[in-house]
This record gives C-alpha cells, sequence and structure tokens, in this order.
C-alpha cells in the first residue's frame, strides 16, 4: 500500500492545486509557504526549548507564538513528530503534542497556521488534525484535544481554534484520503 501525507490528502481541496494557471497567484503562494516553514521551524524550536535566531521579519509572529507558550502551555510533549497508521496507509507529522495549563494533564495537538483563515481552510484544517489526532492515538499518544493556532502578524496573543468534533472532522479526512488514493490509481 502506498502511503499518503495527511496534507497531501487534503491537497485537491485547499485550492492550490490549479495553481499553474496563475503565475502571479503560484509565486504568492510559494513565498508564503517558504515564510511559513520558517515560522513553523523556529517555533519548533523554541518548544524544544531551545533559543534560535529569529529573522526580524518574523519577529511579530514569534513573539505571538510566545505569548501562548507561555500564558497557556504547561508541557511541550514533541514537535513535528513523524506519525504512520499502517493500517489505514497514511502519515503525518502534527507541528505540537502539549499539555495545556488548564487540562489537567490531557494532551493536545496544536497545528500552527499563518495564513488568515478562510471558512473553507478551517474545514481542511479541521480534517487535519482529526487526522493527526488519529495517527498520534494509534501511536501511543493519549491526545484529548486538537486545535489550531493562528499566530497574529502584528505580534498580538495568537487565535486559538479548538475542533470538537473529531469524529466527523475525521471522517471527511478518509473520505478526501480514499478519493486520492482512488485517482492517483487510475
Amino acid at each position: 500500500m502506498k502511503f499518503y501525507s495527511v496534507t497531501t490528502a487534503l491537497s485537491p481541496y485547499s485550492g492550490y492545486s490549479d495553481l499553474e494557471r496563475y503565475p502571479n497567484l503560484k509565486a504568492k503562494i510559494k513565498n508564503a509557504s517558504f515564510h511559513g516553514t520558517n515560522i513553523h521551524r523556529i517555533c519548533s524550536t523554541i518548544g524544544l526549548g531551545l533559543f534560535p535566531i529569529v529573522p526580524a521579519i518574523y519577529d511579530a509572529y514569534i513573539k505571538s507564538f510566545r505569548y501562548f507558550l507561555d500564558n497557556n502551555v504547561k508541557e511541550v510533549i514533541a514537535t513535528e513528530i513523524p506519525l504512520k497508521d499502517d493500517k489505514l496507509g497514511f502519515l503525518g507529522h502534527p507541528d505540537f503534542a502539549l499539555i495545556m495549563k488548564d487540562d489537567d494533564g490531557e494532551q493536545s495537538i496544536i497545528d500552527l497556521k499563518t495564513p488568515i483563515p478562510t471558512k473553507k481552510l478551517k474545514r481542511i484544517w479541521a480534517a487535519q488534525l482529526a487526522a493527526y489526532m488519529h495517527l498520534a492515538n494509534v501511536n501511543g499518544y493519549a491526545i484529548k484535544h486538537i486545535g489550531s493556532l493562528a499566530l497574529d502578524r502584528d505580534g498580538k496573543p495568537p487565535k486559538v481554534h479548538w475542533y470538537k468534533d473529531s469524529a466527523r472532522d475525521f471522517n471527511g479526512f478518509l473520505h478526501a484520503l480514499n478519493a486520492y488514493r482512488w485517482f492517483e490509481a487510475a
């Protein structure tokens, strides 16, 4: 069985799959992706208790992340965890497994987000996080909560969105994964 990543299975629904027809938009998305990847790396490093050099261009996002970490997180368990489900044939790398200060030791997965959320992106993020929750639980983590962390571009406190219907969202992910697998086999 061929394994697909969570983000690959959801990619046809992101709205970015037809970028070849729009070169200006493609360049903007590529630039945003580059910056998003850098922000993720810096935040992961900080989450591990290290002190990276932060380019000035990312100061506000990192200030927003540090606010979240300092005020809400009791413990970072892991960052960028490589997880796999051998039965369902998919894999993923959630940004953070952590324990929030107010969760009585329950583990959560948080995924960093830097774009402005649209209704469509929120649904994709819900499916993505439900898939990460499934992967984490299959791999021995006891995840009880999943959420997206929208970092603020001006350095203000980030917005956390907790997803409550993980069973429905995971079902949506499985449909996307199976559709992706079916079209790739053609």
